[in-house]
């Protein structure tokens, strides 16, 4: 039986696509090799559940209705120490599901410079946020089978999909980011709160699905129109 670097020297070579255990490999990558052969990297402190290695292997293989979006990242292997230092959650899940994996090989000039780049691969990763409204409208455009793909749940999709109508059916309504300065009025009465509805224009909303309770903030109007509107004596 040829090696999985045999077979993608051979496809190579006839030109067709290379593939790694029936997998497509589309992404930049020195050799195949079988998962057993990877070495993860010992006392790495980025833990991967096995929930999240499920959706991997399904984002990457696919479904029985769609193949996946095959591998789009090599696993990298340091030449110095020989372990994985980037995707060690997709080594992790090609283990498990015994897959053969792209490799890219890098050097390294010496351990901190090994370490430096594992930990900054994790860290910048996790420091990146979600813009909800942009992910809705991308999420907005792919068919059923494909949101199976994006590795989102499918009740975190409708959640952010029904917060999209929830916003939409209040002009008045903005949402807050963590930049925005902001003053809350509370309301004893709901009868001043209702007042305060009436005086800015602002509708009645559904409650969010995932709110448990009434407390919260549940409407919020943009600053500088308020006193816009002060100043022109409407208030």
């Amino acid at each position: 039986m040829k090696s999985p670097e045999a077979r993608a020297a051979a496809g190579r070579r006839r030109g067709q696509p290379i593939l790694a255990s029936g997998v497509p490999v589309h992404c930049h990558y020195d050799e195949v090799w079988p998962a057993a052969k990877l070495k993860l990297y010992p006392g790495n402190y980025r833990k991967h559940p096995p929930k999240q290695l499920a959706k991997m292997h399904k984002v990457i293989v696919g479904t029985d209705e769609k193949p996946g979006n095959g591998w789009r990242r090599a696993v990298v292997v340091s030449s110095l120490s020989g372990y994985v230092t980037k995707g060690n959650g997709a080594a992790e899940m090609a283990k498990h599901f015994n897959l053969d994996v792209p490799v890219e090989i890098q050097k390294y000039s010496h351990r901190s410079e090994e370490l430096r780049d594992l930990i900054a691969d994790n860290r910048l990763a996790a420091l990146a946020k979600d813009d909800d409204e942009l992910l809705r409208k991308m999420l907005s455009e792919l068919d059923e089978t494909d949101l199976e793909l994006t590795s989102i749940d499918a009740a975190d999709i409708e959640e952010l999909l029904s917060r999209e109508e929830e916003v939409a059916a209040l002009p008045e309504a903005h949402e807050l980011f963590e930049h925005y300065d902001y003053i809350v009025l509370f309301f004893k009465s709901e009868l001043d709160l209702l007042a305060a509805h009436a005086h800015f224009g602002i509708s009645h909303v559904r409650k969010p699905r995932r709110k448990k309770n009434n407390v919260g903030i549940g409407r919020v109007i943009d600053g500088a129109e308020y006193l816009k509107r002060l100043a022109e004596g409407e208030t």
